[in-house]
């Protein structure tokens, strides 16, 4: 698998990759959002409430949730959450429910992963039907959209989806169904990287990633695993300043 995607992605140039880590078991994880103040993963498993976990895995509380969750974002001083059907629920960081279920735009329909660029005032959200990544206003309104069909090769079942605040990358978990794999983009669109994850588990969907450690956490469905890399984006952007309102995460 490894000989035929590096023979696909001829016409991209990554110098930089994923490094493997650690991993920790939890069953079926579909979604991940990183939270740098509480220092751990919320997790989403198709059910309907939210895990917390700190960084080493360990279960720190659940949350019932009024509707099933696929994905969980990061929205500022909240939690924005999807039901994997184009559904959407605003969510406190103490698990409190903040709304009724919405939605965002009437074409997005199989919101299977789910992420909030808070730079760019972006929610990105990842359609499996068909396959793309959309970048979606505040209001709903679509802003950019990556048709996963239309690249070489293709990414047949776009799950997980993060951006690298310093980069500006784009990052997507492709399934089982698709490549088992990660596709890199700029913040353009454009691909640049794909690393096949398959020698590490298989089902790849939720994604997180810790902006200040260059941490990605992996979430294998099938594979019931957290899964942590190193990342360096492709094109060699390093850490961010630290933010000094934000503790480090160990």
């Amino acid at each position: 698998m490894r000989s035929l995607l590096a023979l696909l992605l001829t016409t991209t140039q990554a110098i930089a990759g994923l490094t493997f880590q650690s991993s920790f078991a939890i069953e079926g994880p579909t979604g991940l959002a990183f939270d740098g103040r509480r220092c751990g993963l919320w997790v989403a498993h198709e059910e309907t409430y939210l895990s917390f976990v700190d960084l080493a895995g360990d279960l720190q509380a659940t949350y019932p949730v009024p509707m099933r969750v696929d994905d969980v974002a990061i929205n500022g001083e909240q939690l924005l959450a999807t039901d994997g059907a184009g559904s959407f629920i605003a969510l406190g960081r103490d698990g409190s429910v903040l709304s009724a279920p919405f939605q965002l735009n009437p074409l997005v329909r199989d919101s299977d992963g789910l992420h909030i660029d808070q730079k760019a005032g972006l929610v990105w959200v990842a359609d499996d039907n068909p396959s793309a990544l959309v970048a979606l206003r505040s209001d709903g309104t679509m802003l950019r959209r990556i048709e996963g069909m239309a690249l070489n090769p293709q990414m047949r079942e776009p799950q997980g989806i993060v951006t690298d605040l310093v980069s500006g990358s784009i990052l997507a978990a492709d399934d089982s169904q698709g490549l088992n794999a990660i596709f890199e983009f700029t913040a353009q669109g454009a691909l640049i990287a794909l690393y096949d994850i398959s020698a590490i588990a298989t089902d790849p969907e939720g994604l997180a990633l810790a902006d200040d450690s260059r941490t990605l956490y992996v979430a294998f469905d099938t594979g019931d695993m957290i899964a942590q890399f190193d990342y360096a984006a492709s094109d060699g952007t390093g850490a961010p300043p630290p933010d000094e309102g934000t503790p480090a995460c160990n």
